[in-house]
Protein backbone atom coordinates (compact mmCIF):
# COMPACT_ATOMS: atom_id res chain seq x y z
CA UNK A 1 0.00 0.00 0.00
CA UNK A 2 1.07 3.56 -0.67
CA UNK A 3 0.67 6.01 2.19
CA UNK A 4 -0.58 9.55 1.69
CA UNK A 5 2.80 10.90 2.86
CA UNK A 6 4.84 8.82 0.40
CA UNK A 7 2.44 9.52 -2.46
CA UNK A 8 2.50 13.25 -1.85
CA UNK A 9 6.10 13.49 -0.66
CA UNK A 10 7.47 13.58 -4.18
CA UNK A 11 5.58 16.70 -5.08
CA UNK A 12 7.28 20.05 -4.80
CA UNK A 13 5.91 22.92 -2.75
CA UNK A 14 4.60 24.39 -5.99
CA UNK A 15 2.82 21.17 -6.86
CA UNK A 16 1.12 21.02 -3.49
CA UNK A 17 0.13 24.66 -3.78
CA UNK A 18 -1.24 24.25 -7.27
CA UNK A 19 -3.61 21.55 -6.09
CA UNK A 20 -4.46 23.02 -2.69
CA UNK A 21 -6.56 26.11 -3.41
CA UNK A 22 -6.87 28.65 -6.19
CA UNK A 23 -5.49 31.31 -3.80
CA UNK A 24 -2.24 29.40 -3.46
CA UNK A 25 -1.99 28.24 -7.07
CA UNK A 26 0.27 31.17 -7.95
CA UNK A 27 2.54 30.46 -5.00
CA UNK A 28 5.03 33.24 -4.55
CA UNK A 29 8.16 33.97 -6.44
CA UNK A 30 11.22 31.91 -7.30
CA UNK A 31 14.68 33.33 -6.85
CA UNK A 32 18.02 31.65 -6.25
CA UNK A 33 16.47 28.18 -6.13
CA UNK A 34 13.97 29.18 -3.42
CA UNK A 35 10.21 29.63 -3.67
CA UNK A 36 8.86 32.36 -1.41
CA UNK A 37 5.27 33.14 -0.47
CA UNK A 38 3.76 35.72 1.90
CA UNK A 39 0.12 35.38 2.85
CA UNK A 40 -2.29 32.72 4.04
CA UNK A 41 -1.33 29.11 3.37
CA UNK A 42 -3.37 25.99 4.22
CA UNK A 43 -1.08 23.70 6.19
CA UNK A 44 -3.33 20.80 7.19
CA UNK A 45 -7.01 20.12 7.63
CA UNK A 46 -8.67 23.40 8.46
CA UNK A 47 -5.47 25.04 9.74
CA UNK A 48 -4.39 28.09 7.77
CA UNK A 49 -1.28 30.10 8.61
CA UNK A 50 -0.68 33.73 7.73
CA UNK A 51 3.00 34.52 7.32
CA UNK A 52 6.14 33.93 5.29
CA UNK A 53 6.91 30.54 3.71
CA UNK A 54 10.18 29.74 1.94
CA UNK A 55 11.29 26.36 0.59
CA UNK A 56 13.84 25.07 -1.89
CA UNK A 57 12.31 24.53 -5.33
CA UNK A 58 11.63 20.83 -5.84
CA UNK A 59 12.32 20.01 -2.19
CA UNK A 60 11.04 16.70 -0.81
CA UNK A 61 10.61 15.43 2.72
CA UNK A 62 11.66 18.82 4.05
CA UNK A 63 12.15 19.46 7.74
CA UNK A 64 10.03 22.41 8.88
CA UNK A 65 11.68 25.27 10.73
CA UNK A 66 9.18 27.45 12.58
CA UNK A 67 10.78 30.88 13.03
CA UNK A 68 9.66 32.82 16.10
CA UNK A 69 10.89 36.41 16.21
CA UNK A 70 11.99 37.90 19.51
CA UNK A 71 10.55 41.24 20.55
CA UNK A 72 11.96 43.98 18.36
CA UNK A 73 13.23 41.69 15.58
CA UNK A 74 12.68 43.32 12.20
CA UNK A 75 10.88 41.56 9.35
CA UNK A 76 14.08 41.86 7.29
CA UNK A 77 16.01 39.82 9.86
CA UNK A 78 13.28 37.16 9.89
CA UNK A 79 13.21 37.03 6.08
CA UNK A 80 17.01 36.65 5.84
CA UNK A 81 16.97 33.86 8.45
CA UNK A 82 14.15 32.08 6.59
CA UNK A 83 16.01 32.32 3.28
CA UNK A 84 19.22 31.02 4.87
CA UNK A 85 17.42 28.02 6.41
CA UNK A 86 15.53 27.26 3.19
CA UNK A 87 18.83 27.47 1.31
CA UNK A 88 20.07 24.72 3.64
CA UNK A 89 17.12 22.52 2.62
CA UNK A 90 14.39 23.37 5.15
CA UNK A 91 10.83 24.55 4.72
CA UNK A 92 11.03 27.83 6.67
CA UNK A 93 7.80 29.20 8.12
CA UNK A 94 7.59 32.57 9.86
CA UNK A 95 3.97 32.92 10.95
CA UNK A 96 2.34 36.10 12.15
CA UNK A 97 1.91 35.52 15.85
CA UNK A 98 -0.24 37.25 18.46
CA UNK A 99 1.49 39.86 20.64
CA UNK A 100 0.21 38.48 23.96
CA UNK A 101 2.72 35.99 25.40
CA UNK A 102 0.21 33.25 26.36
CA UNK A 103 -1.59 33.47 23.02
CA UNK A 104 1.76 33.39 21.22
CA UNK A 105 2.83 30.20 23.03
CA UNK A 106 -0.53 28.57 22.36
CA UNK A 107 -0.32 29.38 18.64
CA UNK A 108 3.21 27.98 18.39
CA UNK A 109 2.07 24.78 20.13
CA UNK A 110 -0.93 24.49 17.75
CA UNK A 111 1.17 25.02 14.64
CA UNK A 112 3.81 22.37 15.28
CA UNK A 113 1.66 19.27 14.63
CA UNK A 114 -0.17 20.97 11.74
CA UNK A 115 3.09 21.88 10.00
CA UNK A 116 4.54 18.43 10.62
CA UNK A 117 1.48 16.83 9.01
CA UNK A 118 1.99 18.61 5.69
CA UNK A 119 2.42 16.08 2.90
CA UNK A 120 5.70 17.37 1.48
CA UNK A 121 7.48 17.60 4.85
CA UNK A 122 9.47 15.02 6.76
CA UNK A 123 7.14 15.39 9.75
CA UNK A 124 9.91 16.98 11.82
CA UNK A 125 9.32 20.52 13.10
CA UNK A 126 11.98 22.62 14.81
CA UNK A 127 11.27 25.95 16.51
CA UNK A 128 13.97 28.60 16.12
CA UNK A 129 14.03 32.00 17.79
CA UNK A 130 15.31 34.86 15.62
Amino acid sequence: PVSRRSAMGGLSLAGIAATATPAVAALGTVSGGLREFRGQFPVSGSTTVDGLFIAPVGGRELDVVLLVPQAGTSQDVVTRAARRLAGQGAFAVAPRLPDAHEARLARIADLQPALGAMAHTSGRVRVVSV
